[in-house]
Parts: C-alpha cells; structure tokens; sequence
C-alpha cells in the first residue's frame, strides 16, 4: 500500500506538514539502523499527504517510493532527504496559504483502516514505552484515519482525544485500547446468563 494518506478532511484533527516530516525523518532513520530496512507502506503513504501542497515534492517523492529498488535503503535515504527540503522550503505556511485539495471521497476498504490500524497501535506503543508524546498528533491521525471503518469506534476516539486534549499519554493510552478492540473485536461466546434462564 503506497496511498497517499489524504490529511484534508476538515473533521480530522490538525497536523502541520513540518511535524509529520520531521517525525518520518526520526523514524525511516530508526528503520535504517534495524536489521531489516524498509519503509512501512503507511509511513510511506504519510509522506505523500505531508508533502501534498508542492507538487515538486509530492512528484519527485512518488516517483522514488513508486519504484523497487534493489537495496531498500536507497528509498528511506532519498526520501530523507525530499523531506529534508521539504522542510528548509517551510511548508506549514505554503500549505495554510494552498491547502492540498482532498482526494475525491471513496469508501476506505477494511484492509486499508486494518493497515492503519495496526500502524497507530505500533506507534502508541513505541510513544508508551519511551515516554515521548512529541508526535501524539501523529498517532491521534492514523487512528482517526484507521477508525473511519467502524464509526461506533471513531465517536469513542474522538471523546477521548477531546477530554483529554491536555494529556496525550492518556490519549495515546486510551485510543490504543480502542484501536486494538476495534481490530480484535470481541465476539459473543454464545452462552445464555443464568439471569436469562426461566
């Protein structure tokens, strides 16, 4: 999955371009020092959506990510750099001034909310571990993108992300409980309570 994830919906919650760029650079750096290298799909498709309002950059990003290359380092370490630039062009205020267009609306399939899903969960985790709430905003969009698919779910998140705007260990927290019931959702065991007995 290489989609560009559309960060344009007025009723998600905000981001600035610089802070997705900035939190892909710390984290395709970390995928280049790990064992295997390479690029997850849905950080990869976060880059499109930071880099949407210049089509110089979108173009050239797209163009790096659309093709395999023989050693996956080569991807992480150009699209480093595309977002390097990105961020010395100051795209925060060219982005306000131009906000990217939405895609036209389409019903996101449960393969793509499951692999967003499990993207947000990965990194309220790693946040939870580390103590380190500086890209919460990050995590509070894959999960508001990943939880378009159960609506039931997404009021939940939003409750919590609203409540708890102050406190984003407890967001990250709280909405990585509701990502993981929503992608392993409990089923009813089928047993009858004795309080239904006659």
């Amino acid at each position: 999955m290489k989609t560009n994830i559309d960060l344009t919906d007025p009723e998600g919650p905000s981001i600035e371009p610089s802070i997705i760029l900035t939190f892909l650079i710390k984290r395709f750096n970390e995928v280049l020092a790990s064992e295997h290298p390479k690029a997850p799909a849905v950080l990869l498709g976060l880059g499109l959506g930071a880099l949407a309002s210049d089509t110089q950059f979108f173009d050239k990003y797209r163009k790096i990510i659309s093709y395999s290359f023989s050693k996956k380092e080569e991807t992480l370490r150009s699209s480093i750099e595309i977002f390097q630039c990105a961020l010395d062009h100051d795209l925060d205020r060219r982005s306000s001034q131009n906000p990217p267009q939405a895609e036209e609306c389409r019903e996101m399939g449960e393969k793509f909310c499951r692999q967003v899903m499990m993207r947000a969960i990965l990194e309220g985790q790693q946040m939870l571990e580390e103590g380190d709430f500086r890209f919460v905003r990050i995590f509070e969009c894959l999960a508001w993108i990943a939880l378009q698919c159960d609506q039931e779910r997404l009021a939940e998140f939003d409750e919590i992300r609203t409540s708890y705007n102050d406190d984003p260990e407890k967001v990250v927290r709280r909405g990585t409980d509701i990502l993981r019931n929503a992608l392993f959702p409990r089923r009813p065991t089928g047993r009858v309570q004795p309080s239904a007995l006659g």
